[in-house]
């Protein structure tokens, strides 16, 4: 027991010190995608008498977040709370697979890179899906290779179900099942078990979807649709990840011989990381909208494969001694890389409630409500009735607006919200034109204007 101890104190270490700085950074901000996760978290266990639906969000991170709101609890702070608890969950699968396929060296290291890369340390704080929605698919591949396949299938299906993309890394493990396994004798008995863990999550998310939507594909199609159609301001060329993978961590460069190592000694268990990574990072390289935070999802993997790069490469110096002050010097360097990195992060954050006005108006008002973003009732229990920037704000969503607005009684509105996408020709008007319209048949309760952004609040 206390070799096992002695062993495992510099991972919790990790842990600790990981979680302690999380906290410390804690503030009040709350950003798009995480306000609509918690909306949906109430709206769920409201059953529809508070917050509001996105059809094309997964649906498991608002189960948690609404849990935590069903509990009484404030769902924007203890949801910051849960996401620090699975991202230290990724941080030790991280390592328990770093040392299942390498070494307890390599495992640490792994770790270590993980809890202090920036995206992924300033991200585990914003209730977002992608650290949740990860720990499920690491522990995913940690059942794969240690074979366990009901539970590879089942944390594969919730992983999916907390973000689309996470497909990517269950296609990968199911590929290489069938390459490895396909003429083994109890082959079709795991291929049932991994396929049964897997549908055992999907079928009722489906029959939910028939239900809900009549169409068990709708919220994959709307997805689909979104992506085609929003996110242009994020595009960037193809070099993106290339460059800002070093600004994470320089020393993700040894992921190139941890590769080549990698493939010296073909194993299934290490091709499910390997492949994983680069499945990932190929499809994100030739995609236009391209962000940091999208690391994220192929992190654990890169980590585990650069930190077996750097002992093999370390390993061939046969002068011990410089190995080891060459190890310090580089590490130094990661250091100061990466705590210059978080801290620029922290710094550039804005630390006060942008929301405040919209949230405090919330408080007191009844009736039908619409919102042009889902920051403004992420600390509201009251029902949105509409949400005016979704899907998107192209011209059919205008025309439905203009001929619906008169059944609003409390309209919050910023016109940055309705972003114009360069296929839209006539955004600039329609945005003139729905304020006009508000202005015309509304009280203006509130107004501001921020560079180019126009604040309002209207109420019949």
């Amino acid at each position: 027991m206390k070799p096992r101890a002695k062993q495992n104190k510099y991972i919790f270490l990790i842990l600790l010190i990981f979680s302690l700085i999380s906290f410390l950074t804690f503030n009040n901000t709350i950003r798009w995608d995480s306000a609509v996760y918690v909306g949906m978290g109430k709206f769920i266990y409201s059953s529809g008498n508070a917050g509001f639906w996105e059809p094309a969000r997964p649906i498991i991170w608002p189960l948690f977040l609404g849990a935590v709101w069903k509990l009484g609890l404030d769902s924007v702070v203890f949801g910051k709370i849960l996401g620090v608890l699975f991202g230290v969950g990724c941080i030790h699968v991280t390592y328990l697979i770093g040392r299942e396929l390498f070494d307890r060296r390599v495992a640490l290291t792994a770790a270590l890179f993980l809890a202090f890369t920036p995206a992924f340390f300033f991200f585990n704080t914003k209730i977002l899906s992608a650290i949740p929605s990860l720990f499920f698919m690491l522990l995913s591949v940690y059942f794969f290779i240690n074979k366990k396949y009901f539970l590879t299938g089942l944390f594969a299906g919730i992983s999916f179900l907390t973000r689309f993309l996470e497909l990517f890394v269950f296609f990968v493990i199911f590929i290489l099942f069938l390459i490895y396994f396909s003429k083994e004798k109890k082959f079709f008995l795991r291929l049932c078990f991994i396929s049964g863990g897997f549908l055992s999550v999907l079928v009722p998310y489906l029959v939910f979807n028939y239900l809900m939507y009549a169409n068990i594909f709708y919220p994959f199609d709307l997805q689909l649709f979104l992506t085609k159609n929003t996110g242009w301001v994020f595009h960037e060329p193809f070099w993106f990840y290339f460059v800002n993978l070093f600004k994470e961590n320089f020393l993700f460069l040894f992921a190139i011989p941890g590769i080549i190592y990698i493939f010296k000694k073909p194993d299934y268990k290490k091709f499910a990381v390997l492949f994983s990574f680069l499945l990932f990072f190929v499809f994100f390289t030739f995609t236009a909208h391209k962000e940091v935070r999208f690391i994220i999802v192929f992190l654990p993997y890169l980590c585990i494969i650069a930190s077996y790069g750097i002992f093999n490469v370390f390993s061939k110096i046969k002068n011990k001694k410089l190995v080891f002050y060459f190890f310090l010097l580089v590490f130094l360097f990661w250091f100061i890389q990466t705590s210059y990195q978080i801290k620029n992060n922290y710094d550039n954050e804005i630390k006060v409630n942008e929301f405040a006005v919209f949230q405090d108006y919330l408080k007191n008002v009844y009736g039908n409500i619409w919102i042009s973003n889902p920051g403004f009732a992420a600390n509201s229990d009251k029902k949105i009735n509409e949400l005016m920037y979704y899907p998107t704000f192209n011209r059919e969503r205008f025309i439905n607006l203009r001929n619906t607005i008169i059944d609003a009684e409390n309209v919050l509105v910023n016109t940055c919200d309705f972003y114009c996408e360069p296929y839209n020709e006539f955004c600039e008007e329609d945005k003139k034109e729905l304020i006009k319209i508000l202005k015309n048949n509304f009280d203006e309760i509130f107004y501001k204007k921020e560079w180019v952004c126009e604040s309002y609040i209207f109420s019949k």
